[in-house]
């Protein structure tokens, strides 16, 4: 957090020990992560609950000198929030992910973090053998208050849908999720929560994810490949080819590129088939 790292918009120490004291003692199977920026050094969309820094830069125009390095440091690190009006910076909230570098680049501090502390909230991230994948952004621009009872909500709401046969009496809230619709996880998780009024909620959320069958299995799929024939070629290409399973091997005939084949080839899958194409890198 802001006690190490110049990135980070908040104590992210401070939070976790906040978050703790509110669900601990507790036996369910929740991941928290907290990050202090955007930057997301802990990988935070991993886990169940993402909490990621945010803040609300704001501009004294007293105090600029139209250098226009903030709009440089916003267009080659961010999100291109910035531009150029009249000399002078003007940002789009909407493009704006509250990640800071417009304030550390600014040599006349122009540009200052909020007073107020704010988040981005994202969900359900997880690794695991059936269907690693990354969290999705609930809400932008929450404060902590909401952030806690949002977890504390999810703990009510897992206790009532969680599947009484779970292994060792855990699941992951995914999988519930999964089970009962987001819809009906949101209405438990926002129950008595008030979001500041800049609060921006996504009212569905789509997880992408490796779904892994159980082997052996057989289908027939398109995968993407990267090819060269006897090193000839000055780049891997990407091509498609067909190809048949069996036992977690996929084999079939190489792709066809200007007339030519490019052989047999036998690859094995380690992470499933995502979207029905599997990237070899």
């Amino acid at each position: 957090g802001n006690q190490v790292c110049p990135f980070a918009c908040y104590d992210t120490t401070a939070l976790a020990q906040r978050i703790e004291k509110a669900i601990f003692p507790n036996d369910l199977h929740f991941k928290i992560a907290l990050t202090g920026c955007p930057n997301d050094c802990a990988k935070v969309r991993q886990h169940d609950f993402g909490i990621i820094g945010m803040t609300a830069p704001q501009f004294d125009p007293a105090r600029c000198v139209s250098c226009g390095a903030c709009i440089k440091a916003c267009q080659k690190k961010s999100s291109g929030a910035l531009t150029s009006h009249n000399y002078r910076p003007q940002r789009d909230p909407q493009r704006c992910i509250g990640c800071g570098e417009c304030i550390l680049a600014c040599p006349n501090f122009a540009w200052t973090r909020s007073e107020h502390k704010y988040f981005r909230l994202t969900l359900f991230g997880r690794s695991g053998k059936k269907n690693p994948r990354l969290g999705e952004d609930f809400i932008k621009w929450a404060d902590a208050d909401s952030i806690v009872k949002i977890i504390t909500n999810t703990y009510d709401y897992v206790k009532e849908y969680i599947d009484p046969n779970a292994p060792e009496g855990k699941e992951h809230i995914g999988y519930i999720v999964d089970r009962t619709g987001f819809e009906e996880y949101k209405r438990w998780a926002l129950k008595d929560v008030h979001l500041p009024i800049q609060a921006e909620v996504n009212e569905n959320l789509y997880w992408k994810g490796i779904t892994i069958d159980k082997f052996p299995y057989r289908t027939a799929l398109t995968v993407g490949i990267f090819a060269r024939k006897n090193a000839r070629l000055p780049l891997w290409r990407k091509q498609t080819g067909n190809y048949n399973t069996e036992g977690g091997v996929i084999t079939g005939k190489g792709p066809s590129i200007g007339g030519q084949r490019y052989g047999m080839i036998t690859v094995i899958i380690l992470a499933g088939v995502l979207e029905n194409e599997l990237k070899l890198l």
